[in-house]
């Protein structure tokens, strides 16, 4: 653990397409993923670093699942954090 929050690595689920819970997409170029707790659907506003680290931690917020995540596969490089 890290902190209050578990590191977990998210598979990379079909792009364009709603990833399964517990899996990441690129979705128009923005990332999504699905909660394994929950199982819904969120975009991510994240920091990722070239190794696929997002920074900060995820607080999922309708569940309160809160997570360190690797998104195992991901090849885009570092993307800094989308902002509104």
């Amino acid at each position: 653990m890290v902190g209050d929050a578990t590191r977990v690595e998210l598979e990379r689920g079909p792009d364009g397409k709603n990833p399964e819970p517990g899996q990441w997409s690129d979705w128009g170029g923005g990332i999504v993923i699905a909660c394994p707790q929950c199982r819904r659907v969120s975009t991510l506003d994240h920091a990722i670093d070239e190794d696929g680290n997002v920074n900060p931690s995820v607080v999922h917020t309708p569940c309160g699942w809160h997570v360190w995540v690797k998104l195992k596969g991901w090849t885009r490089g570092a993307m800094e954090p989308r902002t509104p």
